[in-house]
């Protein structure tokens, strides 16, 4: 009796082992997947972020363009103003979608870059470099790499033009923010120390998110920094060099490197193929693009 009782408690014992060992197994699974679930979240809402911002850089440009071509006061005053419907020849044209209004990293609406913003210089400061670096790399390559560098520099246009409207030094990169920011005329009269700093004209858009970008945009760091504006590409993710690694003593994940310019049109679930005329895949009008109707 007393054997068969001992049986009893030892295999008592081994079960509610096991189901500790299940319990524990479970708990150190699910903190194990935490990260990852996290990771992927905050890359689709990235990738949702670049696709959402080219539909505005897309729609200022379409906008300037309706407006009666490149000026500070054929620029939007207001994100609304994107959602405007423009008559050409009888026929609407629609600038935007409304969703592409709200940054899908908050869950809430873009912050507006306005001439004069000192995030402009920084930007520019910073794609400057990149360009320039991948345009020495071109040029020595030689051959059918060197088209690369009109392509390059064209990209740079738009940027150039708000930077040189803030009264921002493009031969200078060192200058400081404490310029001559503030004070810039253009060609057309607009003065930027004459108008209130939440009326001037907007030419981009940028996150609230204060977090680190999983994409390497032209090496900046975080989403309150990364500036989105209308031609400017983005750099197409390198997706096997940030998968994570969890538990096991495995690395932290990697940055993802920057290769070539993701200048292919961007389909979202096979509603934008090439030559769509769906409203909700916007032409490219003005720099670099096709002409628009007149």
């Amino acid at each position: 009796m007393k054997i068969r009782q001992k049986q009893h408690e030892s295999g008592y014992a081994l079960l509610s082992l096991l189901v500790a060992m299940t319990i524990g197994l479970t708990i150190m699974a699910s903190m194990l997947s935490k990260p990852t679930a996290q990771f992927t979240s905050q890359r689709e809402s990235e990738e949702e972020m670049f696709f959402r911002a080219q539909n505005i850089g897309d729609g200022i440009t379409k906008y300037y363009t309706f407006k009666g071509g490149l000026a500070p006061q054929n620029l939007p005053a207001k994100l609304e103003d994107l959602l405007t419907e423009f008559n050409v020849k009888g026929v609407p044209q629609h600038v935007i979608r409304k969703a592409s209004l709200v940054d899908p990293m908050t869950g809430k609406e873009w912050k507006p870059i306005r001439l004069g913003d000192p995030l402009i210089g920084e930007f520019y400061r910073a794609c400057k470099k990149a360009t320039d670096e991948k345009m020495a790399v071109a040029l020595a390559a030689g051959g059918a790499a060197t088209q690369e560098v009109a392509r390059l520099q064209q990209q740079m246009q738009f940027l150039t033009w708000a930077a040189q409207n803030s009264g921002i030094s493009i031969t200078n990169l060192n200058q400081g923010e404490d310029g001559e920011e503030g004070r810039s005329t253009t060609g057309s009269g607009f003065t930027l120390g004459g108008a209130d700093s939440d009326s001037r004209p907007i030419v981009g858009v940028v996150s609230t998110f204060k977090k680190p970008l999983i994409r390497n945009y032209y090496g900046i760091s975080t989403y309150d920094k990364a500036l989105l504006m209308p031609g400017i590409q983005t750099p197409v993710m390198n997706m096997g060099a940030i998968l994570p690694v969890v538990g096991g003593g495995g690395s932290a994940p990697t940055q993802p490197t920057e290769t070539e310019p993701d200048t292919a049109p961007k389909l979202r679930g096979g509603q934008c193929p090439p030559g769509s005329t769906d409203p909700r895949c916007p032409r490219n009008f003005g720099l670099g693009g096709t002409t628009p109707p007149q």
